[in-house]
């Protein structure tokens, strides 16, 4: 888990970095900015789960919830998202595992991160528990 913050903190770093240096930021570039916070968290609660004795993994919603390219406030594609979800989802849960979903971010097709926007962590366990 600690090699996956590192790496993950050190590729925000350099993102925040060219940021700093190009004075211009996107919001295809926020997006991937923001969702740290998600990516972050969700190794460590499956951590802490493991840990107490419950069987989790941490998955990140990129390449589960698949969105159009509306970078800030990304719309579900569904028919996408349910064939990748549940595949990914239903596997683990028939195992007993624990699935640890990122929420508030999804992907485009290509493999972009997207954010959904305020509200978006409910939505997107709203969309991925549908898929299910």
């Amino acid at each position: 888990m600690l090699k996956e913050i590192a790496d993950l903190t050190e590729r925000t770093t350099a993102l925040l970095q060219s940021v700093a240096i190009l004075r211009e930021c996107t919001a295809r570039t926020l997006d991937a900015i923001v969702s740290y916070g998600e990516r972050i968290s969700a190794p460590i609660v499956a951590a802490v789960l493991n840990h107490t004795g419950t069987k989790a993994e941490a998955l990140s919603a990129e390449g589960l919830l698949i969105t159009d390219d509306a970078f800030g406030h990304a719309n579900p594609i569904v028919e996408e998202t349910r064939s990748r979800a549940s595949k990914e989802l239903d596997s683990r849960l028939g195992y007993g595992v624990v699935p640890v979903v990122t929420g508030f971010i999804g992907s485009t097709v290509d493999g972009v991160t997207t954010t959904l926007g305020r509200g978006g962590s409910d939505y997107s366990a709203a969309v991925l528990a549908a898929a299910t």
